[in-house]
């Protein structure tokens, strides 16, 4: 009885479990299993199973990068603050750049190596500076200045490795100052970005893809104009997260269709730029690098 009796409770906890695994998104079993069975020893048609988890992976990490760039107002380390005490300075920004990653196409899942390129990214972002922050020194300001921060995003993917359209994304966040550059003392702030509404769908004769890219992006920044350039660099953290289905269409056997939720990864990023302001306009080139994936941009900024 006592073992009829456990038996039962298991079952139902198990049914409860699966429940609640569909009722919050949480991955499958099925999932969950495909991406761990990739990181052992594979033949025949897992080849091409696992390829396309590693696509996923890859493309949704250089979306994630392609749509974050370097520091989310081109060409400027310090927080914008305020004017005149009262008046919020604002600043609008532009980029036109490229990123490099891993794209897996499709036709070549299970037989070849993944195909790499660029794809072009286009940008626009905005920042409104809702508090100057504290004036510890004379020469020293800014201290915990507050910016909000909003930009719009896509990078194109190309149709000749399967891609149905571009990728368009939309974020918001907050960028706090730590120092307003000045005569002696360099620009730096932090800032926290949330980048949603990404997507991609790639097919091919070994499967397909579709998924929606959601990011998260520190960036911490360091910058002061020399000799009539403005220098600036930085590092930041990424948390990448793709949702959607994978399918597979092996030589032999049945296709197979896998749902994921929240394969995430996180990637560290470093890159450095330069700028040459006009009184209130600023044009500008930014680069910068993470495992796998390499982008560039060039930018122009106007702030009031």
């Amino acid at each position: 009885m006592r073992t009829e009796g456990r038996g039962y409770a298991k079952r139902v906890g198990t049914a409860v479990a699966v429940g609640l695994a569909a009722l919050t998104g949480a991955p499958g079993t099925a999932a969950a299993q495909a991406w761990a069975d990739c990181e052992t020893f594979v033949i025949g048609d897992d080849f091409i199973r696992c390829d396309g988890a590693r696509a996923v992976e890859s493309i949704r990490d250089g979306l994630g990068v392609g749509h974050s760039g370097a520091a989310p107002l081109p060409g400027t380390a310090s927080a914008l603050g305020r004017r005149f005490g009262a008046t919020p300075r604002f600043s609008i920004g532009a980029r036109v750049g490229l990123v490099r990653f891993d794209r897996n196409d499709p036709d070549q899942w299970g037989p070849g190596d993944p195909s790499s390129g660029w794809s072009p990214v286009f940008a626009a972002a905005a920042g409104l500076g809702v508090f100057d922050g504290f004036s510890p020194a004379p020469t020293v300001g800014g201290l915990l200045a507050v910016d909000v921060l909003g930009d719009v995003s896509t990078v194109r993917l190309p149709s000749d490795d399967g891609f149905d359209g571009a990728s368009l994304a939309w974020g918001y966040g907050v960028r706090i100052g730590l120092l307003r550059e000045s005569f002696t003392l360099p620009g730096a702030s932090i800032s926290l970005m949330r980048r949603s509404g990404a997507s991609f769908s790639v097919s091919g004769d070994a499967g397909s893809i579709d998924a929606d890219v959601t990011t998260t992006s520190i960036r911490a920044t360091v910058g002061k104009e020399l000799l009539g350039l403005g220098l600036h660099g930085g590092a930041g953290w990424d948390r990448v997260s793709a949702d959607g289905d994978l399918r597979t269409t092996p030589g032999v056997g049945p296709a197979t269709l896998l749902e994921f939720d929240d394969v995430a990864d996180t990637r560290f990023v470093v890159f450095g730029g330069i700028a040459r302001t006009f009184v209130v306009t600023s044009l500008g080139a930014d680069f910068g690098w993470t495992d796998g994936v390499v982008f560039g941009a060039i930018s122009v900024r106007l702030t009031i």
